[in-house]
């Protein structure tokens, strides 16, 4: 059965077919209410049939009497206490009343009651997946008892680790969603259910089952949480286009279903603006302007067990993101007064103020496009802001050095404290000024000023970076940051594995990985990055390198770090130094490299084979190649003999509108020049001129070569008067390839002298 399918007969056998909706809840509350009336009337006769019995037995008479009396001053009371202002309303109203306030009393108790048992699991959950599933299945056949807590947990737990296989562990979510139904648990525990399987769809490229799940949830009359909508465009942002963004936005607001929040707004504003459509980043910033009185602004994150990545549905109790993340966006695209424009109306609406961030990417921008009068007015609306206290990082958006910084807050009377001080330290750093920042150090240990964690980091960054500075000094500095009690994090570990890289230490590397290991501390895919990057520097790899590095990738595998571009692009350089190119065939007497259609006619080595294995799976884990990806890929394969495999990689590259350098182009023209395949040499030519990379010289011979074997006289003529429109710009690229070759030239000879 197929993702899809399997996600449809999940909805016939729950959502679909069940009347657990809001017709079931307002038919439960009328049963509720009936039965507390009718457990009432029932006490009632049940007392004055004891009377009647009492009075056949003299003895029991004075003390049913007796328990009547009290419990009718008790009920007395209880109304006089709970009644007193309603004196004038007739008796009946006033009985109505106090059987609905009964009534919420009642409810109240039942919901502090299920918060109660949500927060405690009645399963084992510190065994296996397989152990759990059994119990679960045990229990459920033996309709023993389960609570919310239970459900969610298992529910997680399948997501996380799965059982073998992405249809199997669909089906056992949907066997746990239905058994939500059929106990009727709470609402948002199927609601939380629903987004675990929504994310386990999208994390198997199939958005179109996704969406039937949340369609499946809003004819049920289940409204997606916000968690569910941010789930679903983050599916859409990888897997689809921006209509279909547009299109879910729509379909949920016809239905009234949108979650009003913040955080969805603020992150269809990035979403648009990331692609380029600041158009569709205006709709979104009008609708929310619109609709502002209805939005939530408490915060709801993404939880980990619904797994939403890239897009949190509200992390703001100011409600101040969407006009922040407006401003970020116009000064991305370069349009600072479209920025004022949104900033003004903060200002004017009153609600929410501009924030300390608000001010900071304001003055930030208007420095960067020189706009000092209006950079000065946003600094005077700071200063008299009352709600928002000026920092350090206010006067160095706007230009000012942290030397000078430092004497303006203590003109106005302010404190440094320790996060100023890393402001201006990692200016410093930003700026490749490693020794201003150790000076700014110095200056905050002076001042009395206790360093934190970051400010460590920074520093220990700082010396890791600095060219000047051996990798001792990185090292000593760690004993001094352990001597202050300051426990290392995964920031500090990562920059000490990079110093490992002045010196080459793999095995000091791989000793920090273990330190941290012990200490609890876990490593991410920057530590592991920093750790492969420093064999990727070697010159040579020895066959123990690459087992190095196959290790480092199952212990990622193994601690659930999931890889990232530069992770792969990495991998990739490390096999692409084992690749040798193609031995040159003798065929007729002639020396042939191609044959005339792509093949080499010599066997795949095993690193080509990893390497094309390692560049699918990256695709298929939804891991977006970059440049530098296909850079890697299509020159190994194009090196290796392998052209027809380098092809597809570069039409994924236009596929995926990748701009990749002219380098790589001059590589796939010469490889089909020698491939006798000279018409295709014309095609890769104008792909060069659609995607506007700019031709060298090697690009103009192929290309004047390619048009002369085909005849092309109007092309040959177009493209040499090109070249001599160019030919200034050629000689520039000409004077610095000799300048970069004489340099390495240099520091291979100074290598040898020492």
């Amino acid at each position: 059965m197929s993702i899809r399918q399997c996600c449809c007969s999940a909805w016939r056998a729950t959502a679909g077919n069940t009347r657990f909706n809001r017709l079931h809840l307002r038919r439960e509350f009328t049963r509720t209410t009936t039965t507390t009336t009718t457990n009432n009337t029932a006490a009632h006769q049940q007392q004055q049939q004891q009377l009647v019995k009492s009075a056949q037995h003299p003895r029991r008479l004075h003390s049913t009497v007796a328990a009547a009396k009290s419990t009718t001053k008790t009920e007395e009371q209880q109304e006089q206490q709970e009644g007193h202002n309603h004196a004038g309303q007739p008796a009946q109203q006033q009985q109505q009343q106090l059987q609905g306030n009964n009534h919420v009393r009642q409810l109240s108790q039942q919901k502090e009651h299920q918060q109660e048992q949500k927060h405690h699991t009645i399963m084992n959950f510190t065994q296996n997946l397989n152990a759990i599933w059994a119990e679960f299945t045990d229990r459920v056949e033996k309709q023993l008892p389960l609570n919310d807590s239970d459900f969610i947990m298992l529910c997680s737990r399948i997501k996380k680790e799965g059982f073998g296989g992405a249809q199997e562990s669909i089906r056992r979510m949907q066997t746990v969603l239905r058994e939500i139904h059929r106990r009727q648990l709470a609402s948002d525990t199927f609601v939380r259910g629903c987004n675990m399987l929504i994310h386990m769809f999208i994390t198997h490229g199939d958005l179109k089952s996704a969406r039937l799940v949340i369609d499946g949830m809003m004819r049920s009359h289940y409204p997606p949480d916000p968690v569910t909508v941010s789930t679903v465009i983050n599916g859409i942002t990888r897997l689809g286009s921006l209509g279909d963004i547009h299109e879910f936005y729509q379909s949920l607001q016809e239905r009234e279903m949108w979650p009003e929040t913040t955080g969805l707004y603020r992150a269809l504003i990035w979403i648009f603006a990331n692609r380029d459509d600041l158009e569709g980043a205006r709709v979104f910033y009008a609708a929310y302007l619109k609709k502002r009185h209805l939005i939530t602004t408490t915060t709801t994150t993404t939880t980990a067990e619904e797994g939403g990545q890239g897009v949190t549905a509200d992390s703001n109790q100011e409600g101040d993101e969407v006009y922040n993340a407006m401003i970020q966006v116009y000064g991305a695209v370069n349009q600072p007064e479209g920025a004022l424009a949104v900033y003004r109306t903060m200002l004017k609406r009153g609600h929410p103020p501009p924030t300390p961030g608000t001010y900071h990417v304001m003055l930030s921008m208007l420095h960067k496009y020189g706009m000092k009068e209006q950079m000065e007015k946003v600094y005077a609306d700071l200063k008299a802001a009352k709600d928002v206290e000026i920092n350090g990082s206010h006067l160095t958006a706007m230009g000012r050095s942290p030397e000078e910084t430092l004497d303006e807050m203590h003109a106005l009377g302010m404190q440094c404290n320790a996060r100023d001080y890393n402001t201006f330290i990692a200016s410093y750093v930003k700026e490749n000024r490693f020794k201003e920042a150790l000076d700014i150090f110095h200056r905050m240990i002076q001042a009395g000023v206790e360093p934190d964690v970051y400010s460590y980091g920074i520093i220990l960054d700082t010396l890791v970076k600095d060219r000047t500075q051996p990798a001792e000094a990185a090292f000593d500095f760690y004993e001094t940051i352990k001597s202050q009690g300051i426990k290392p994090d995964v920031v500090l570990y990562t920059s000490l594995i990079s110093a490992c890289a002045k010196t080459q230490d793999m095995e000091k590397a791989m000793s920090l990985l273990k330190e941290m290991e012990s200490f609890g501390v876990q490593p991410n895919v920057y530590t592991f990055n920093s750790i492969l990057g420093l064999l990727s520097r070697k010159q040579q790899l020895a066959p123990e390198d690459m087992e190095q590095a196959e290790h480092l990738w199952d212990k990622m595998t193994e601690l659930k770090v999931r890889p990232d571009t530069r992770s792969f692009n990495v991998h990739f350089t490390l096999l692409s130094k084992l690749v040798r190119p193609a031995v040159v065939q003798e065929e007729d007497g002639d020396k042939i490299l191609w044959k005339t259609d792509g093949r080499t006619g010599v066997a795949t080595p095993q690193p080509v084979q990893k390497m094309l294995q390692l560049y699918r799976s990256m695709r298929r884990n939804h891991c977006r190649p970059d440049f530098a990806t296909h850079t890697i890929v299509i020159n190994t394969l194009v090196s290796s003999g392998h052209l027809r495999q380098a092809m597809q990689v570069y039409d994924d590259s236009k596929t995926t509108r990748v701009k990749l350098p002219v380098s790589v182009y001059n590589e796939i023209m010469s490889a089909l020049d020698k491939a006798k395949q000279t018409s295709q040499i014309m095609n890769i030519w104008h792909d060069m001129k659609t995607a506007q990379v700019l031709p060298d010289n090697t690009s103009y011979t192929l290309a004047l070569d390619a048009c002369e074997q085909l005849g092309l006289a109007e092309s040959f003529s177009k493209i040499r008067a090109q070249r001599k429109q160019d030919i200034e710009r050629l000689l520039e690229l000409d004077r610095r390839q000799t300048e970069r070759m004489e340099f390495s030239s240099s520091v291979m000879n100074n290598k040898e002298d020492s």
